[in-house]
C-alpha cells in the first residue's frame, strides 16, 4: 500500500495540488476581505462565549467566502476551526467538518493539506470513530479536499472492519473525479481490488459475511468507479473486471 500511495503522490496528486486556488491569482475583493475579517472576529467571540449558533453561522460564512480570503485570513480561520472542533455541541462539529471540506486550494495545495491534517487528526479520536455518522462526514470532507494524505487515509479505510465505513470511504473517493488521470487510475485499481475480491468471495454460497459486505458496499463501489472513470455505462463487478483487463489497466492517457 505504501508503494501505491507514493505513486499517487509523485505521479498523480502533485499536479493537482500545485495549482493555486483561482481566487488567489488575482487581488481579493476589498469588500469581501472586510467581510471575512468581520466573520473571523465574530467567530472568535462566539468560541469564547460558547455561542454555538454563532459558531455555526460564522464558520459557514468563512467557508463560503474562502476563495476571497487572504493567506493571513486563511491561517486564522484554520486556527479558529480547530477551536470550534473542541466544542461539545455536535452540530458545531458537523458544521466545522463540512466547512473544512471547502477550505482547500492555496499555493501548492497548502490550504488543502492544512484542512486535511485537521480532519485526519479528528478521525483518530475515539469519540469520533465511535460515532459512525460523524466519522462518515469527516471522511467526506477529506475526500472533497483531494489531498495526497487524504487519499492515503481513505484507501486504508477500504480495509476497515465496518462495511459502513468502507462504503463511506468509497463515497469520499468519488470526489477525486477531477484528479489527474494517473491518480484516478491508481484509485480505481485499489477500489477494484476490494470490490472484485468481495464479489468473488460472495459467490461461495456459505460465505454470508462476504455476501453481506457486497450488499453493503456495491452501490458505493459502482458510483465511485463510474465517477473516477467517467464510464456510467458499465454495471456490475464482472463487467468492471472485463473492462479493467481489456481497457482500463492498459490506458496511459485517459479513459
Amino acid at each position: 500500500m505504501k508503494k501505491t500511495l507514493a505513486f499517487l503522490l509523485l505521479l498523480g496528486l502533485m499536479p493537482l495540488l500545485s495549482t493555486p486556488a483561482p481566487a488567489q491569482d488575482q487581488e481579493p475583493d476589498p469588500e469581501e476581505v472586510e467581510a471575512i475579517d468581520e466573520a473571523l472576529t465574530e467567530l472568535e467571540a462566539a468560541i469564547k462565549d460558547k455561542a454555538s449558533v454563532d459558531q455555526i453561522q460564522f464558520i459557514k460564512i468563512l467557508s463560503e467566502k474562502w476563495k476571497n480570503a487572504t493567506p493571513k485570513q486563511r491561517k486564522k480561520a484554520f486556527k479558529l476551526a480547530g477551536k470550534n472542533l473542541k466544542s461539545k455541541e455536535k452540530n458545531v462539529l458537523e458544521a466545522t467538518v463540512a466547512a473544512l471540506g471547502a477550505m482547500g486550494g492555496g499555493k501548492k495545495g497548502k490550504d488543502a493539506k492544512t484542512a486535511t491534517k485537521i480532519l485526519l487528526t479528528l478521525l483518530k479520536k475515539k469519540s469520533i470513530e465511535q460515532d459512525v455518522q460523524m466519522f462518515l462526514k469527516v471522511m467526506d470532507s477529506v475526500g472533497r479536499l483531494q489531498s495526497a494524505k487524504g487519499a492515503d487515509e481513505l484507501l486504508s479505510l477500504l480495509n476497515h472492519k465496518s462495511n459502513e465505513v468502507i462504503a463511506g470511504s468509497l463515497d469520499a473517493l468519488r470526489h477525486f473525479k477531477d484528479a489527474p488521470f494517473k491518480t484516478r487510475k491508481e484509485l480505481v485499481k485499489e477500489i477494484l481490488k476490494v470490490y472484485l475480491g468481495t464479489f468473488g468471495q460472495s459467490r461461495n454460497p456459505r460465505n454470508f459475511t462476504a455476501q453481506r459486505k457486497l450488499r453493503d458496499i456495491e452501490l458505493q463501489a459502482e458510483a465511485a468507479l463510474a465517477a473516477l472513470t467517467n464510464r456510467a455505462d458499465i454495471k456490475g463487478a464482472i463487467a468492471w473486471q472485463k473492462w479493467w483487463n481489456k481497457e482500463g489497466k492498459k490506458a496511459n492517457k485517459g479513459w
